[in-house]
């Protein structure tokens, strides 16, 4: 069955690792584990199958479109289910009590290796084979430890997702946090520059956040801050960035806008906010925002936003609900 030697088998594991450490994609991983799986196997189709609300391809090889949305249909297959069971390498053949027969093609044999995280079964290796193939036992140590590696793969970049996901977000409000809005921010103003689309900010003061908190305590007050941060997100495009700014301040950027569009949703938050509970305490709270755009009103990130942070400053001189745009025109 195998064509490689030991050799292949020792670089196979060393460039997934290698990915791993250079945080290649998973998908690259994964890539590469099936494109040896295909050279030195030779099975008619190979996939790896991820089970989290339903079974999934993740990547594959000679399996059809057609074939892969009927699966994620599914939801599940008998094969996944008879390997949750047994947790081992499968070899299915026709004798097997389990050998389905509607599968993408006609075959003699397959083998499934689980995918095993903390002893649970979370996906598995699946390859089908037009003839019968002797696999030997070293074969089958090596696709079990084939699925061991998947298995760190798959846990390493969940810990990375989770990780990433820890620095760049505000743990309060959920939106992304001061430094990664910073970071965006610079992919932006470079995307502007390279394409000479333009984009429009929104800075977003929630004035009175502070009597909030000496009257009402702290609690109250976070709920507010997450209040208004589910707010903007519901009211901006789906590729809009939403970023906490600062204590009592929300910055959202508007790629391929300008601020009359900015000005638009602005008022339409302001609507929507006037209507809300928070309106009705003892303590009057507003949103005061500021509006720029790049590259109208400036030539670089830091004068963007000391004019961003002067159109909200401009804005609080007046009472209530008040949207300034730069140059400052309420």
């Amino acid at each position: 069955m195998r064509r490689g030697g030991v050799m292949n088998y020792l670089e196979l594991f060393h460039d997934t690792l290698k990915g791993m450490v250079e945080e290649v994609y998973l998908e690259e991983v994964l890539s590469g584990i099936m494109d040896f799986i295909k050279k030195n196997y030779n099975p008619q189709s190979a996939a790896v199958l991820l089970y989290k609300d339903g079974l999934k391809v993740k990547i594959s090889r000679g399996l059809s479109y057609t074939f892969i949305k009927q699966l994620h249909k599914e939801g599940s297959h008998t094969l996944y289910e008879y390997l949750k069971k047994e947790k081992k390498l499968e070899i299915i053949t026709e004798e097997h009590p389990v050998y389905p027969t509607s599968m993408e093609h006609s075959y003699k044999c397959m083998v499934l290796v689980p995918l095993l995280k903390e002893e649970e079964v979370i996906g598995m290796i699946f390859m089908d084979f037009s003839d019968k193939k002797d696999i030997s036992d070293e074969d089958q140590k090596f696709l079990e430890t084939l699925g061991y590696l998947i298995s760190v793969a798959l846990t390493y970049y969940e810990d990375l997702d989770r990780l990433e996901d820890l620095i760049n977000h505000d743990p309060l409000t959920g939106v992304y946090n001061f430094k990664h809005f910073h970071e965006l921010l610079y992919s932006e103003v470079q995307r502007a520059n390279d394409t000479g689309h333009p984009f429009a900010m929104a800075l977003v003061a929630i004035t009175g956040l502070k009597e909030v908190n000496e009257r009402y305590g702290h609690v109250p007050g976070d709920q507010l801050l997450k209040f208004v941060a589910e707010m903007l997100q519901k009211k901006v495009r789906r590729f809009d960035i939403v970023a906490r700014y600062a204590a009592a301040k929300f910055v959202v950027i508007f790629p391929e806008a300008d601020k009359e569009w900015a000005k638009k949703v602005a008022q339409e938050i302001i609507d929507e906010f006037t209507q809300c509970e928070w309106c009705k305490l003892d303590v009057e709270v507003y949103l005061d925002i500021g509006i720029v755009a790049y590259p109208e009103d400036a030539e670089d990130e830091k004068t963007l936003l000391n004019r961003l942070e002067a159109c909200v400053h401009e804005a609080k001189r007046f009472k209530g609900h008040n949207i300034v745009t730069w140059p400052f025109q309420k």
